[in-house]
C-alpha cells in the first residue's frame, strides 16, 4: 500500500476535523513544501519518526529563525499527534522543544512617522475609490493607534469603525476567539 503524503493527510483529515483557516492551511503548506525539499520528496506519514524530523528540524534552523523552526516544529506535532490517535502511526511525538529568543519589539519613531505620513500625503493614485493619500494615511495611524496586526487592520469595514474607536472582529483577529475595541485619535477618525 502506498503511503499517504502528509499533505493529502493535512488536506483531507487534518484540515476538516481542526476548522482550520485557508491562513493556517498555507501556513502548513509551506512548513511541508520545506520538508519536502530537505526530503528530496513530499513527507509521507512513515516520516512521522523522531530522528527524521529532528534532522528537518536542526536543518531548518540553520537556514531560517528559530521563531520559524518552532513553528514548522509545532505544526508537524500537530499532525503527528492526530495520526497517532487515529493509529495512522504507530509513535506519539517526542521532538524536543526548539527554543525562541524574546527580542524587544521594534516600532517606529514618531519622528519616522511623521515622515512617512508626509510622504504618503503625496500619493496621487486611487485604492477602492479613496484617494491613496487618504487610505495609506488612515491604514498607518489606525496601525499606530491601535497597535493591532496588519490583517485585522486590513479586515476592518465602516459599521466597526466610530468617532472614537474601532472594533476589531474576532475572525480577523489572531486566535479568532474575541472581538475588541480600540480607541483612535481625532486625526485617525477625521
Amino acid at each position: 500500500k502506498k503511503p499517504m503524503p502528509l499533505a493529502e493527510f493535512l488536506n483531507e483529515i487534518y484540515s476538516p476535523l481542526r476548522g482550520v483557516s485557508d491562513r493556517t492551511l498555507r501556513l502548513y503548506g509551506y512548513t511541508l513544501t520545506a520538508w519536502e525539499r530537505h526530503l528530496g520528496r513530499p513527507p509521507v506519514l512513515s516520516d512521522l519518526d523522531d530522528l527524521s524530523v529532528a534532522k528537518f528540524l536542526r536543518a531548518r534552523s540553520a537556514e531560517r529563525s528559530p521563531a520559524t523552526a518552532a513553528k514548522d516544529r509545532a505544526q508537524i506535532v500537530a499532525l503527528w499527534t492526530m495520526a497517532a490517535r487515529r493509529g495512522l502511526v504507530d509513535k506519539w511525538p517526542e521532538v524536543r522543544r526548539i527554543r525562541v529568543p524574546e527580542r524587544v519589539p521594534e516600532a517606529w519613531t514618531v519622528e519616522q512617522l511623521r515622515r512617512l505620513l508626509d510622504e504618503v500625503a503625496l500619493e496621487k493614485a486611487v485604492i477602492s475609490g479613496v484617494p491613496a493619500s487618504l487610505w495609506w494615511r488612515a491604514l498607518l495611524l489606525v496601525c499606530y493607534d491601535t497597535a493591532e496586526r496588519i490583517t485585522a487592520v486590513r479586515s476592518l469595514e465602516w459599521q466597526d469603525v466610530s468617532a472614537d474607536s474601532v472594533v476589531f472582529r474576532a475572525e480577523s483577529r489572531k486566535g479568532g476567539l474575541r472581538d475588541i475595541r480600540r480607541p483612535i485619535g481625532r486625526a485617525t477618525a477625521k
